[in-house]
């Protein structure tokens, strides 16, 4: 039995879009940065891009080495990698560079991110940004329980005016809690 759409689906052949899958990106000083390209949508055939490095506050040479390639993506390859090595300089600010794809060959389009900005931290700012990202994870969670196990925790709950804040409490407050409270429980 011929089937005609099976045969149009299997005759379809997309090259694809090529494109970042982040628009921003942080990295520490004296390290290595790994930025992975995309091809989207399509991964029939082989398809080029022209990818450069744009110097912005940080400068390639002194604080990452960059420059110009060209990326092939071979037939049904998703991903490329492309290694920036990230300089350690003497210069205690943040700086930042832009990465472009531009150009595409073999029937390949550019996505809907085609630059990527790679912020350069400094060693201090990045532990800093870290330990601030680390902070709100290690919070004790037994905070953020909706539900009390005993009738007396319920209860203890059920009196405290806007929990145990008061101080700020209005009359209004005051009013809907001395009604509230049987319903609390």
């Amino acid at each position: 039995m011929f089937v005609p759409w099976l045969w149009l689906i299997e005759g379809i052949t997309e090259p694809g879009m090529i494109t970042f899958n982040e628009r921003f990106i942080f990295v520490q000083e004296n390290s290595n940065l790994i930025v992975n390209v995309h091809r989207i949508n399509g991964h029939d055939g082989d398809v080029s891009v022209r990818c450069r490095s744009l110097q912005q506050t940080a400068k390639c040479g002194t604080d990452f080495l960059g420059g110009e390639q060209i990326l092939s993506f071979n037939h049904q390859v998703g991903k490329i990698s492309v290694p920036i090595p990230i300089l350690m300089t003497e210069r205690n600010f943040n700086r930042f560079f832009k990465i472009e794809l531009s150009e595409p060959g073999g029937g390949a389009t550019i996505g809907p991110m085609p630059r990527m900005a790679v912020s350069i931290k400094h060693d201090d700012a990045f532990e800093l940004l870290k330990n601030r990202r680390r902070t709100p994870t290690s919070t004790d969670l037994r905070e953020f329980r909706i539900h009390n196990e005993t009738f007396f925790s319920r209860l203890r709950d059920a009196v405290i005016v806007n929990d145990g804040d008061s101080k700020y409490a209005t009359a209004f407050d005051w009013f809907i809690h001395v009604f509230a409270v049987v319903w609390k429980v």
